[in-house]
């Protein structure tokens, strides 16, 4: 119990020390960097994707003013601007590269507004300690090595951490197949329209007023970025960055080709719905041709073993018996 208390009384003397260094020697070297963030953020906000789109971070100061404690709920009022807190303080602290990153795949997670990178590494530093500080607890007086509570300790710290990481790649591999199936229904909309008589924006207005999913919604941002100024071929490109599936990659050069050259984009979009077609064909025959390769673990693990003791299970039974009747 002492050593339980001196440690945890170390631990809060290094972290007030650590606070201390960063408020006195690291915020004020990085007020400049605050400053131009904070120019860079004014202008994403003011970009045409966010101007038509509901902003993620709820302002819990307007939301909790002029309202009772005891009618604000435990989320709004210590969790909230814990978090909001602590999301600066990583903003400034945290690797420009593992901002990026994060911030990339929360974009091809359709996430982007609904969550920052900071929020991000605040809930994996969040899951790190409480699974540090449980594991550690739940090791301390454990019959083991000290080497393997160490590495118990790394290996549980570690993968808790990562699981938002996790679960944002997992959401980007759904909404990657999602836009995949939905490609091929909307090039074929696109090229029936454009056929008919409409221009492309029309036809995209069109598509986006009948249609939902997430190929929608880009194709929604697309046309908000149009109409705010932007150029056609930007938009179209910042779509398929978006997006992040090699099929939309292909339709956004062959239209801005089609655009550059002149020809007819109506031809153009019929001959990219064919390809997506075909190529959706090779997809779901490839899936086809893993399924017998799939199979055989089930069979393994689960059918082989009941069919044995079906088979075998009474003649055993019976030889088990003769045996020991006659022994």
């Amino acid at each position: 119990m002492l050593k339980l208390l001196f440690s945890i009384s170390v631990s809060v003397f290094v972290f007030l020390l650590i606070t201390v260094y960063i408020r006195k020697l690291v915020l004020p070297n990085l007020e400049v960097q605050k400053r131009m963030r904070g120019i860079s953020q004014n202008s994403v906000q003011n970009s045409p994707e966010k101007l038509n789109t509901p902003q993620p971070n709820i302002d819990w100061r307007r939301r909790t003013a002029g309202r009772n404690l005891a009618d604000i709920p435990f989320s709004q009022r210590v969790l909230l601007p814990f978090i909001h807190s602590a999301e600066g303080y990583v903003r400034l602290l945290a690797p420009a590269e593992i901002s990026a990153m994060i911030e990339r795949k929360l974009i091809l997670a359709g996430l982007q507004y609904s969550w920052t990178p900071g929020r991000v590494i605040v809930i994996m530093l969040i899951l790190g300690v409480l699974t540090l500080a449980a594991v550690s607890y739940r090791l301390y007086h454990a019959d083991m090595l000290m080497i393997q509570k160490i590495i118990l300790t790394t290996i549980s710290t570690f993968s808790a951490a990562a699981m938002p990481i996790v679960i944002l790649n997992i959401k980007i591999e759904s909404r990657k197949k999602k836009i995949f199936y939905q490609l091929p229904e909307v090039l074929d909309l696109l090229s029936v329209s454009v056929e008919a008589g409409l221009s492309f924006d029309g036809a995209m207005r069109r598509i986006v007023d009948r249609m939902t999913g997430p190929l929608v919604d880009e194709c929604k941002k697309l046309m908000g970025d149009i109409r705010m100024g932007m150029i056609r071929k930007t938009a179209l490109q910042k779509m398929a960055e978006r997006c992040g599936v090699d099929e939309v990659s292909l339709f956004v050069t062959s239209i801005i080709q089609a655009e550059r050259l002149g020809t007819s984009m109506g031809r153009t979009l019929k001959i990219q719905a064919d390809n997506v077609r075909e190529r959706h064909r090779q997809y779901v025959r490839a899936l086809a041709l893993k399924a017998p390769v799939k199979i055989v673990f089930p069979l393994v693990f689960f059918i082989f073993p009941a069919l044995l003791i079906v088979a075998l299970g009474p003649p055993l039974i019976t030889i088990s018996q003769r045996f020991l009747g006659g022994r």
